[in-house]
């Protein structure tokens, strides 16, 4: 920049373009160092900010470019470790992996043992039942057969005694097992009315009561019956009082009148004195009991509450409820009902004559019914099969004794 602003001066000068005079030559240099002095400065401080600013950039980007190096190692060596992680677990389900295969290949090997030995035992039982069947004459459905009338008998006798309904479901489905075991294309019309009877004793199941449970309430009343008392005569404690102050009125009557009125009114209020009439406060008036009658009229709600569970047993649920009424009566004509255990004891009967109850009970007699035809008819079946099964041994014989010759 300083040639060109000499050669600009000499230009204006006139003089060649060589050619430069001395008072420029020795004046240039002072105004060319006071000119570009302060252009300089400002161009090395540009320079030097430049410069800074150019290296703290090259130093944020060597230092950002290292902390993600870091980062990046810190997430290599993570992967790294959760890669050797994985491996170890994975070796380690390897192996639990090669050992089930080992123990499952034992347990097939042993299922397969026990398989065949089932198989043997199910072979030889079959040789033993055909054996048994050729000796006795019973065939395997000839028992199956009387365990599942045994099981039906019984059920139908605890449902028409004693109204068990549960029990006796549990007892026709033992059955219902058992024929459906027999595996005897003649049973479809046994199992029907098996599955009929079934399906109403469990209908009735869901809606019979807690026999049991109400037996217990009322064996329970029984112990309370023993506290109740008899009933008593109960007065107005102001009728004593009346009356006193009727007889001092009457005798203050008499003492202002004459003597023999005297005598007479006197007379009169001690014969009042002698007689007084009481009023009771109840509404009705309970017969006074001694104590042997006291005694009968316990024993007869007993009674009563045993017929009542009776009753209950034999489903007879119209006896159930008159037996709990009459005891329930009984306790309120003849014993006092204002103490707290007779008010229990009312509002149990009350509560037990309160709850519903299952008045039919279903019958099985179809299964029964059922049953006996099946076994009329398996004993014709059995005799047919043996017949068939002796024609075809004859049949086979010859054809065997022959080869045998040979």
């Amino acid at each position: 920049m300083e040639t060109e602003d000499l050669e600009t001066q000499r230009l204006d000068t006139g003089l060649p373009k060589g050619d430069t005079p001395v008072s420029q030559i020795a004046s240039a240099p002072i105004l060319q160092r006071k000119g570009m002095s302060i252009i300089s400065k400002l161009i090395v401080t540009l320079s030097l900010l430049c410069a800074l600013g150019a290296g703290g950039a090259v130093a944020w980007l060597w230092i950002a470019d290292q902390q993600q190096q870091m980062q990046q190692q810190l997430a290599q060596q993570n992967i790294e470790n959760t890669l050797q992680d994985q491996d170890r677990k994975i070796a380690a389900l390897t192996t639990q992996l090669t050992q089930l295969s080992t123990s499952n290949t034992k347990r097939q090997n042993l299922l397969g043992g026990v398989t065949k030995s089932t198989a043997m035992l199910q072979g030889r039982l079959a040789s033993v039942e055909s054996q048994m069947t050729e000796l006795t004459g019973a065939h395997r459905v000839d028992w199956m057969l009387k365990e599942a009338e045994h099981f039906v008998v019984v059920a139908e006798r605890r449902l028409s005694l004693l109204s068990d309904i549960n029990g006796s479901l549990a007892l026709l489905t033992e059955a219902d097992n058992l024929v459906r075991e027999m595996q005897e294309p003649a049973t479809r019309k046994l199992r029907e009315a098996l599955t009929r009877d079934l399906m109403a004793l469990r209908e009735a199941s869901s809606k019979h009561v807690d026999s049991e449970g109400i037996f217990t309430r009322i064996e329970l009343l029984m112990s309370k019956i023993e506290g109740l008392e008899k009933a008593g005569l109960t007065f107005r404690s102001g009728e004593e009082a009346l009356v006193s102050n009727d007889v001092l009125e009457t005798a203050d009557a008499v003492e202002e009148s004459g003597g023999w009125n005297r005598f007479v009114g006197r007379l009169a209020g001690f014969v009042e004195s002698l007689v007084r009439v009481r009023v009771n406060d109840e509404t009705t008036i309970k017969p006074m009991l001694l104590a042997d009658q006291q005694e009968y009229l316990r024993q007869n709600v007993f009674v009563l509450l045993e017929q009542a569970q009776l009753s209950l047993l034999r489903t007879d649920y119209v006896g159930f409820n008159v037996s709990l009424k009459q005891a329930s009566k009984r306790i309120e004509q003849y014993l006092r009902t204002d103490t707290p255990e007779a008010k229990f004891v009312l509002a149990e009967l009350k509560g037990l004559t309160d709850i519903p109850m299952v008045t039919v009970v279903p019958s099985i007699e179809s299964s029964v019914t059922a049953l006996q035809v099946f076994r009329d008819y398996w004993q014709q079946e059995k005799v047919a099969r043996q017949l068939q099964k002796n024609q075809l041994e004859e049949l086979v014989s010859p054809s065997i004794k022959p080869n045998s010759d040979n």
